[in-house]
């Protein structure tokens, strides 16, 4: 999936980025162009772990999805699938 336009980037230490393009890639990292060249090779390749969310105008696309957290809850002893699957 491919997004365009005035991007925003949300990286996970806190930090926004603005950049022209960006591309989630299929293992989850995320492909970044800055202002110039976007149909050339993208500037940078952030891993999975090291972005939150890809916003533009009033859209945004998460690292991941609600089945996600589900299953993340569930692997956990802290936490109850059922209160997150509400709250979500």
């Amino acid at each position: 999936m491919q997004i365009s336009g005035n991007v925003k980037v949300h990286k996970s230490d806190g930090m926004t980025k603005a950049v022209s393009k960006a591309e989630v890639l299929s293992n989850g990292s995320l492909a970044i162009w800055g202002t110039e060249n976007i149909d050339g090779e993208p500037d940078i390749i952030v891993s999975e772990d090291m972005w939150e969310r890809v916003e533009r105008e009033d859209h945004s696309w998460r690292r991941s999805a609600k089945h996600s957290y589900i299953q993340e809850a569930k692997e956990r002893d802290d936490i109850d699938e059922e209160k997150v699957d509400k709250y979500l």
